[in-house]
């Protein structure tokens, strides 16, 4: 019966040492989807390896996954398939994206909080907002996205922080 899934039991149709393996050779690939033919087979291969990880990962552990990962780019369908992380794991990581001033590595984790729909502390609404001042349209994409699933009381906390754009075209 195509239309039922089997029921995923723990371990039973991929080891803890499968997963990692699947996680390792995902995270190590330094390919983009722009290279040359064989570069793309090898980002196609190493997104497909994290997805085949991403099951077995708690929400935390996933994130932790996409943040360790290179680049900017990531399979859609894979982003749509993450749990949420823990609101202190997501703090954690927007910290370290925010200091770091890496776009990639914001874009990563940007997309992982906003696709798998993580509830954030009041404070990390506040560096989400930060994130607006970014050159790289993919890092303010993804913090618009996470803002726009926010109350209309935690855009306006924010817009009144020091943002002036765009939130001013949220008001």
């Amino acid at each position: 019966n195509f239309g039922r899934r089997a029921p995923r039991l723990e371990g039973q149709y991929c080891r803890p040492n499968d997963t990692r393996e699947f996680l390792v050779a995902g995270q190590a690939s330094e390919n983009t989807l722009r290279s040359d033919e064989a570069g793309r087979d090898a980002w196609l291969t190493a997104q497909y390896s994290l997805s085949i990880a991403m099951p077995y990962l708690t929400g935390d552990q996933q994130l932790d996954a996409i943040a360790g990962s290179r680049g900017n780019l990531l399979l859609l369908q894979m982003m749509e398939a993450l749990r949420p992380a823990s609101p202190a794991r997501a703090q954690f990581w927007l910290e370290a994206a925010s200091e770091s001033g890496d776009t990639n590595l914001q874009t990563r984790v940007l997309g992982a909080l906003h696709y798998s729909g993580t509830e954030l502390l009041p404070e990390s609404y506040r560096l989400v907002g930060s994130f607006l001042r970014s050159l790289d349209h993919l890092v303010h994409t993804q913090a618009l996205g996470i803002l726009s699933r926010g109350t209309h009381e935690r855009v306006r906390t924010i817009s009144s922080s020091s943002i002036s754009f765009p939130l001013r075209l949220i008001e």
